[in-house]
């Protein structure tokens, strides 16, 4: 078998034949589909161009590699990749043969000695008897008239065809693609000399056997693995092939003698590249969509690194609505250059020649190099499991400008210590900056290309940059965290023994990088203040690491080191109510204030402990938690915070409402109605929440006083009953009614500003219930009413049962 650079003719006569395997799939160039007839008719146009008999000077086409395996006994070559091309090039000779009037030249190559095609697929009985009776039977001139008819038609009608072989797809494809064929190119008489011309046949490829370049069977499936579709990797892959050899017209690669940058990026997706994706397929044999998600990855990168200020918004945005674009797409939206090509190359040479690519980090405390490597080959939405959020393209435009910029050795020790810090410190500024849109995501991916100019292999070089400003607070991330990783820098190179402490803290799995609490506690922003610098000797510098483990105990206490880290469950709300008896910690979110929740972004733990620059008083809210955890015994917290809560509400309790700690303090159950964790201030008083709308919710006062009703229940009179109504509009009050069955008396609380409202309502006139109670207003001879600080209702309700108890002796 010749290999190297052929024709569909050379690889047949005596007896040699081509059977495509058991594992190929179906033609799928014949697809009826619209992007399968969009490439159709691109292909056709190609080889059209090539084999027009009336051109003088027409280049070849040239079909790239083909792959396959040679049985030398049988001969038979077994296409590995190329099985596609084959069979349309199969089409295109018999349907030449009958419109040149060739077809006993095509017969006599292309008929085995004992009958049948020489072209065959060997597991699809329909495919190879069709292909068999083709080779006898031409199609007649008169169905090649100057008008074209669907071919497909005269095809369907012979007395040779079988309606049952209608049933295989591969015979609906082949049908498909004679049409498209006749269409294209009936008026091509003359063309067939030019097809199966010996010195320059106008349709070229090169022909490549496994046993030839070393490749193993294991290959033959891997590159059959891209799907049953003709996919739009296949279509991308020729297209970019085509505009290499435009961009980098007959350029040697660099590092490689005798090959083209088109040979080598032609060679390089069949065979390296698609073995790197092969090993990244998880339990799925579809790798096409995982390639095309990442080179659309690759052209985020370089939208970022070389287009305009004016152009990359839009560019990004489109990408990413974007999963998979073709080259056109890229051409169009102005990033298809030779840059794109010279950073998909590198990218794709970098993790195919690293045998534990995507993975060049020994641990992945920082961030897991594999699966965010996953989610960018999935590219599936922030929504969905394993969803690609705008954090994770900081984070790994991170990871790729490391990569691209530093190829070489990234195995040393000097490159993963450079990648270790480089990734700490973006991961750290990514994951604390609010990148919840695109103009969000664009200053950032921008910044991150920027910094990645200085994070060299070279072990302290990029912290020595951060520590001298080299963030400089500049537009991309968040400002606070930028100063806080500049002070984690100098503290580093001031004493290595502080980086394993840094570290922890950092990747804590609920602080996620901003641990800027934990050296304010320690007194260390405020002694770098001064002078910027670290400048204290090393007994002092004892006595600060000390505290910041100290604190860092304390804090895991609340916070442990758990999957999520988030707060550990207390019970009865202790830590809560332990904040509120030493201060106003709660945060204001939408009109409402917060108890915060682990899971909410703008009202959580994370943005407390932070001191959030858009938080109001800001440190002070913060400075609660210090106080209390400054208490707190990291070996037994539950015990530390219940005499925190003993111990009661802590100075003045008139804001933001009068009492309103104090009842929180005293009644968990009062939070435990919270279940969104909001209350809303109205009118001098406080509203729990159920939900975060105005439906189903309870004033603080009148809750918390039902709730010390409820428990001295066995002091008030067995028949009095206690209802309590939830507002649900605008109109109706939550209130508190006590029904006295068989006095017929009912007593109702509400509150009204800063007092509680109390009316009383007889069924009947009761002069000796209003002698009884000198303190109320009688509005009719059956009600009366008491306006009250809400301290006092509690036992003004039980002066009225005493005056009720009174009246009925």
């Amino acid at each position: 078998m010749k290999t190297g650079h052929t024709s569909f003719r050379a690889l047949f006569g005596d007896g040699r034949r081509v059977e495509i395997p058991v594992i190929q799939r179906d033609y799928a160039q014949g697809r009826s589909d619209e992007h399968s007839r969009e490439v159709r008719g691109r292909f056709l146009d190609a080889l059209a161009e090539a084999l027009d008999p009336t051109a003088k000077s027409t280049a070849a086409v040239d079909l790239d590699f083909v792959y396959g395996r040679w049985n030398a006994r049988a001969k038979t070559l077994e296409p590995l990749d190329g099985q596609q091309r084959l069979t349309t090039l199969f089409l295109l000779h018999w349907y030449l043969a009958c419109l040149d009037g060739a077809f006993d030249e095509f017969r006599s190559w292309m008929t085995l000695p004992g009958g049948g095609s020489c072209f065959t697929y060997r597991t699809r009985p329909a495919a190879r008897e069709f292909f068999d009776a083709l080779v006898l039977a031409p199609v007649p001139p008169a169905a090649l008239g100057d008008e074209p008819q669907a071919l497909s038609l005269w095809l369907t009608d012979a007395v040779w065809f079988v309606r049952n072989w209608l049933r295989d797809p591969t015979v609906r494809g082949c049908l498909t693609m004679f049409d498209a064929i006749h269409q294209r190119l009936h008026t091509a008489k003359g063309a067939w000399s030019r097809l199966v011309c010996e010195t320059s046949p106008a349709i070229t490829f090169h022909l490549l056997l496994l046993e030839n370049f070393n490749l193993s069977d294991d290959l033959y499936v891997k590159m059959n693995a891209r799907g049953k579709a003709l996919t739009s990797f296949e279509v991308f892959k020729a297209e970019i092939e085509r505009f290499v050899g435009e961009a980098f017209p007959n350029e040697p690669w660099p590092t490689e003698q005798g090959i083209t940058w088109r040979q080598f990026i032609s060679r390089q997706f069949d065979i390296a590249w698609t073995d790197f994706m092969w090993r990244q397929r998880g339990e799925t044999t579809e790798i096409d969509t995982r390639f095309m998600h990442l080179i659309r990855a690759v052209a985020v990168v370089h939208c970022v690194s070389h287009s305009e200020d004016a152009l990359v918004y839009e560019q990004i945005k489109q990408i990413l609505a974007t999963p998979e674009p073709g080259l056109l797409f890229f051409k169009e939206l102005g990033c298809l250059d030779r840059g794109f090509v010279e950073q998909l190359a590198s990218l794709m040479e970098t993790l195919a020649g690293h045998p534990a690519a995507p993975v060049f980090l020994p641990q992945t405390r920082y961030v897991n190099e594999a699966a965010v490597f996953q989610r960018v080959l999935l590219a599936r939405g922030a929504n969905q499991d394993d969803g690609l959020t705008l954090v994770d393209w900081v984070v790994f435009c991170a990871w790729c400008t490391f990569l691209l910029r530093n190829p070489n050795d990234l195995g040393s020790a000097a490159a993963q210590s450079a990648l270790h810090d480089w990734i700490r410190v973006l991961t750290n500024l990514a994951y604390n900056t609010d990148i919840d849109r695109h103009d969000r995501l664009i200053p950032a991916l921008r910044r991150t290309w920027q910094l990645s100019e200085i994070a060299q292999p070279g072990g302290a070089d990029f912290l020595v940059q951060v520590a001298a400003g080299g963030l400089d607070e500049r537009p991309g991330f968040n400002e606070q965290q930028q100063r806080e990783e500049r002070l984690k820098a100098l503290l580093i190179l001031r004493d290595p023994r502080w980086r394993p402490l840094i570290e922890r803290a950092e990747t804590h799995p609920y602080f996620r990088g901003s641990i800027e609490f934990l050296l304010h506690w320690a007194g260390l922003v405020d002694r770098v203040a001064p002078t910027d610098q670290c400048d204290w000797d090393n007994t002092e510098d004892g006595v600060l690491r000390a505290s910041f483990e100290d604190w860092y105990a304390r804090t895991c206490a609340v916070f442990p080191e758990t999957d999520k880290g988030w707060l550990a469950p207390f019970p009865e709300f202790l830590w809560e109510r332990a904040l509120l008896a030493t201060g106003d910690y709660l945060l204001p979110k939408g009109g409402k204030l917060s108890l915060l929740d682990d899971q909410d972004r703008d009202a959580s733990w994370r943005r407390l402990l932070r001191a959030d620059t858009r938080v109001p008083d800001r440190e002070d809210r913060r400075d609660v938690v210090r106080a209390v955890l400054a208490q707190v015994d990291p070996k037994d917290p539950i015990s530390s915070l219940r005499a925190i809560v003993a111990k009661g509400v802590q100075g003045q309790d008139d804001a933001p409402v009068p009492g309103m700690r104090a009842r929180l303090v005293a009644q968990p159950r009062l939070i435990a109605y919270c279940e969104r964790r909001m209350l809303r201030l109205e009118e001098d008083s406080a509203f729990l929440l159920k939900r975060t709308h105005r439906n189903g919710r309870h004033d603080l006062y009148v809750y918390d006083l039902y709730l010390r009703l409820n428990a001295r229940r066995a002091e008030l009179d067995r028949r009095v009953k206690l209802q309590l109504i939830p507002q649900t509009d605008t109109h109706t009050k939550s209130q508190l009614r006590l029904r006295a069955y068989g006095l017929g008396v009912r007593l109702t609380a509400e509150k009204h500003g800063k007092a509680m409202q109390l009316r009383i309502h007889k069924t009947v006139p009761d002069p000796g219930l209003a002698a009884r109670l000198p303190s109320w207003t009688a509005d009719g001879p059956t009600r009366l009413s008491l306006s009250l600080p809400p301290d006092d209702a509690e036992g003004a309700i039980f002066d009225v049962c005493g005056a009720l108890a009174a009246c009925r002796t």
